[in-house]
This record gives C-alpha cells, sequence and structure tokens, in this order.
C-alpha cells in the first residue's frame, strides 16, 4: 500500500506543470453600466478574454469559471472575496494558411483557444478607484524573448478602474477594448504590421506604447482562489529584447494607431508582447489599459520587392541586380533601368538580371514584382551609380617597430576621385589604430605581420577594399645591390639599409675562403 502511495504522488507532481503550461495571453477589461441600487455606487460588467494553447485539452487547462480580485488603489487590499466569473464563450482563431497567397511557406502553428468570462458587480465610487486581477500559470516553454525557462511562470491579467480624484466623474468610465485580429503571419528578418488597435467607448484619445508584461502565480500553486495585490513583478527578458522591443530593435508601434510595423527578429517561435493603451479625458490621464499576448515568428517569405538605396558599380558597365529578398516561388520580376531601355522581366527565384549600361551616370532603377497573376504586387526604385575604372591601393614607406610607419594612398579612378578613407592598421595592441585621413603614418609597439586594411569611397560613390600583409621588424632590412661577386682587397662594397629615421651599429665581416686544388 505504501508503494502505490509512493507512485501516485510521484505522478501528481510531474503532472502539475503539464497541466499548468498552456497560458498563451489575456486582457481584463470592464464596461461602465450605469448607477447601483444604493446611492454611490456603480454597476460594472467585468470580462476576462483568456488566450489558451489550442493543444491544451486537459480539464485542468481549461476552466470553466474564473476568479477575479478586486482591490482599493488607495492601499491595495483586497475587497472581499474573489468574485466568480463563469465562462460566457470559446473560439478557436487559427491563421488559414490559404487565406494569403502573397506568404510562402505560410504558418500552419498560429492558433489561440479563446475563452471569455464575465460578470457584473457593483462597487462604491472611491476616490483612488479599483484594480480587478486575475493570475493564472504557466506561459508555455521555450517563449524566444523570456528568460528560460518561460514554462515556469504564470501571468497577471489587470484593468484599473478610475476613482474621483482625477475627475469626478471618471469612475463612469468603460475600458478601451483590443479589436484587432489576433491571428497573423509574421515572417523572420521580413518587414511586417501587427495591430493593437483598440475601440474607446467613452470617446476618449488613446495612446499606445509597448510595455512590460506581468508574473503571476507559480508551478506549484497555477491557479490561485484570490491573486495577488498590486504592484506586480514584471517579466525577465532575454537579451536583446524589452518591454519596449519585445521583437527587438527594429519593431516600434504608432502611439496613435497602435500598429506595430518593422523587421521582425530572426529567430522563430514565440514572443511575448505586451500593449498598454493609455486613456485622456479632458487632457487628463484617467486609466492604462493592457494586454498581453504571445505571437508567433515564423519562417514563411512574404513577397517582397526589397532593394538597397544605391549601388555602385565601379569595374565595368555590365552591371547586374537581384532582389534582396527570396520571394515565395511563382514571383515575377519587372526591372526599368532608367536609361531608355525596354524593362526586363524574370521568374529568376531572386530575380536576378544583367544589363549593359552605354554611359556613366546615376540612373534611377524600377522593380516590381508580381505573384499570384496580379493579385500580390510590390514594387520599389534605387539608384544605380555606373562609374567603371576605380582602382585602390597603398603603399607603406617604413619597417620599424615604434618608429612612425607612413601609409599612402595610390588609388586611382577613371571617374571622380578618392574622397573617404577609412584606415584599419592591424595593431593587436589597441583597438584605436584607424585613421580617416587620406596618407596617415602609425607607430606599431610589436613586431610582426599586420594585417592593413584601407577602404576608400570616390565622389562618385563607388567603394572598394584593399587589404596587405606589413611586415614589422625590430632591425631595419639590409640590401645588397650584388648576389655573386668578385671582391679584392683594395675594392669597396655598398651596403644599403632601408626605414626611416636614424641608423646606428656596426659591421662585423666573416670570410670563409675554401682551399682550390692546384692545377
Amino acid at each position: 500500500m505504501k508503494k502505490i502511495l509512493s507512485i501516485s504522488i510521484v505522478l501528481l507532481l510531474f503532472a502539475s506543470p503539464l497541466l499548468a503550461e498552456h497560458i498563451k495571453g489575456g486582457e481584463l477589461f470592464y464596461a461602465y453600466l450605469g448607477d447601483g441600487t444604493t446611492a454611490g455606487t456603480s454597476r460594472y460588467q467585468l470580462t476576462l478574454k483568456l488566450y489558451i494553447d489550442c493543444k491544451a485539452t486537459n480539464p485542468g487547462q481549461l476552466d470553466d469559471r474564473v476568479p477575479l480580485t478586486i482591490f482599493d488603489r488607495a492601499n491595495n487590499a483586497q475587497i472581499g472575496a474573489s468574485v466568480i466569473a463563469p465562462m460566457t464563450d470559446e473560439q478557436f482563431l487559427q491563421f488559414d494558411p490559404a487565406s494569403n497567397p502573397c506568404i510562402g511557406n505560410p504558418p500552419t502553428d498560429v492558433c489561440y483557444r479563446v475563452r471569455w468570462y464575465s460578470v457584473t458587480v457593483t462597487l462604491t465610487n472611491n476616490i483612488s478607484g479599483y484594480s480587478i486581477s486575475f493570475q493564472r500559470c504557466c506561459r508555455i516553454n521555450n517563449i524566444v524573448n523570456l528568460v528560460d525557462p518561460s514554462n515556469a511562470v504564470g501571468a497577471t491579467y489587470t484593468c484599473d478602474i478610475p476613482g474621483n480624484n482625477i475627475l469626478p466623474t471618471g469612475y463612469k468610465n468603460s475600458s478601451p477594448q483590443f479589436v484587432a485580429n489576433d491571428v497573423a503571419a509574421i515572417c523572420a528578418n521580413s518587414s511586417f504590421t501587427y495591430s493593437f488597435a483598440a475601440n474607446e467607448p467613452d470617446g476618449d484619445s488613446l495612446s499606445y506604447q509597448l510595455c512590460t508584461a506581468f508574473t503571476g502565480a507559480t508551478a506549484s500553486a497555477p491557479n490561485p482562489n484570490d491573486a495577488a495585490p498590486p504592484p506586480y513583478v514584471p517579466l525577465s527578458y532575454n537579451g536583446g529584447f524589452s518591454g519596449s522591443t519585445p521583437l527587438g530593435g527594429q519593431a516600434s508601434i504608432n502611439s496613435s494607431t497602435g500598429l506595430i510595423t518593422g523587421i521582425a527578429p530572426g529567430i522563430t517561435g514565440q514572443y511575448v508582447i505586451t500593449a498598454c493603451v493609455s486613456e485622456y479625458r479632458n487632457g487628463k490621464l484617467i486609466n492604462v489599459h493592457r494586454k498581453d499576448i504571445h505571437v508567433s515568428v515564423s519562417n514563411c517569405i512574404p513577397l517582397k520587392a526589397l532593394l538597397n538605396p544605391d549601388y555602385a558599380y565601379c569595374d565595368d558597365f555590365n552591371v547586374s541586380f537581384r532582389n534582396e529578398q527570396l520571394n515565395p516561388a511563382g514571383a515575377r520580376y519587372i526591372w526599368s533601368y532608367g536609361d531608355g531601355s525596354n524593362p526586363d522581366t524574370t521568374s529568376d527565384p531572386q530575380g536576378r538580371v544583367s544589363h549593359q549600361y552605354a554611359d556613366t551616370g546615376v540612373y534611377t532603377v524600377k522593380l516590381k514584382v508580381i505573384l499570384a497573376a496580379g493579385q500580390c504586387v510590390d514594387s520599389t526604385t534605387t539608384k544605380a551609380r555606373v562609374f567603371p575604372g576605380f582602382f585602390p591601393g597603398f603603399t607603406v614607406t617604413g619597417t620599424c617597430v615604434l618608429l612612425p610607419l607612413q601609409f599612402t594612398d595610390t588609388t586611382s579612378s577613371r571617374y571622380g576621385a578618392a574622397s573617404k578613407w577609412r584606415w584599419a592598421f592591424g595593431d593587436e595592441t589597441t583597438t584605436a589604430d584607424t585613421s580617416r585621413i587620406k596618407n596617415p603614418t602609425w607607430k606599431y609597439g610589436s613586431i610582426g605581420f599586420k594585417t592593413v586594411q584601407l577602404i576608400v569611397e570616390s565622389n562618385k560613390g563607388c567603394i572598394d577594399t584593399v587589404t596587405k600583409q606589413v611586415e614589422v621588424r625590430d632591425k631595419p632590412p639590409i640590401g645588397l645591390p650584388f648576389k655573386d661577386t668578385l671582391i679584392c682587397s683594395i675594392d669597396t662594397l655598398q651596403l644599403r639599409a632601408t626605414g626611416n629615421g636614424i641608423f646606428h651599429g656596426h659591421l662585423t665581416i666573416t670570410f670563409s675562403i675554401a682551399a682550390l686544388p692546384h692545377r
């Protein structure tokens, strides 16, 4: 009997995290319903919108009712027992891979099981207002922008009802509600949009920002009857991410529209994003509303005409172009070269083409990409700077350690002239071994071969790089103006040392005379 009991306990310990790991986001909001039946009170409908992993099937992961805990914002004291909100609706939201022909390799795993829980409460009108909170553990595993293990932390979804300390009727407020479709295809390393737009039932002004998500509950107590009081602990983000940059530094939110735009991170997987919308009435901030959701970054391929701002062609009049992004299969590329020639059309996977220009100049090049019989179209332009005949180079005078070496730019250009220089002297003893002047000097503190690099740019936009190995010696090399020669006792012999500075030294000569056979 003791053995059976021990096994049961072990199974429960291992099963608990599996039951808990399912939360993918949430939003807690409310609607003002008018005065309560008692003077000085108001009625509100509280609603929790909970996002759950679509793979969650265990009853322990799927609540049919949830507790909502109410706190007085004056001192964060709990007001009575938590109110129980029954489930009122359920939907499965899933991205349809066939819904967007402009995306190649569309994601098939963008899915949320969304449950709504609602309850009506009556609250006394007070000075500071109320906070309503729900806590649940745990989030899903392997969230890219969170510190591991992400399935060991839960979530707090909370909202605030204003008091009358800011505005006399501030409590007569309904929170904004985020309305955008949550299922979206976000492709790694590609441009994307994702909306956190919200409806404002009271006509208040809204301002959006990205903010930090909260932790809540624990794996050992994943579903507390009462939420902990505010303030709440922020999530710990991985390096390169934060609440304000949950998708890295190349994506941001429009403060007026709630639209996130930018370049998605290159690592596929789940990311936590939290949006905060500030609610202003008569110029005063009365409320900050939050939504926390996990979004998926996939290895899909959106149709995109993508070129660098300009290109320099400095070797030949025959130039090559290609789209800077691989597009879905079947894309057609139409190139216009800006020189009056006929456009070229290609179905090459990256739109590669070659074109022969007749003369030098700066040309406006246009690219249009078409897919799905014209349902998907994107276009862009760039500048092509065609000035062939650019030859970078430099020479070095000197060789001795602790003495300055002279570097001289020898770049030649058929069109224009060198105008910018970036030298890197390869001195391993410092990170300051650089220069931006045409003919710099540098003094090395150690001997050996140094890798010297010059990046040179012309006033026509040509850029090229030249690299050389430069030997730094402890003594100047001795050069003899001959190889084998006959020297008599009264002859003179010239020795030549090369390098900068004043030379000091002594000369030791050793003769080795071999015996010659007599004839």
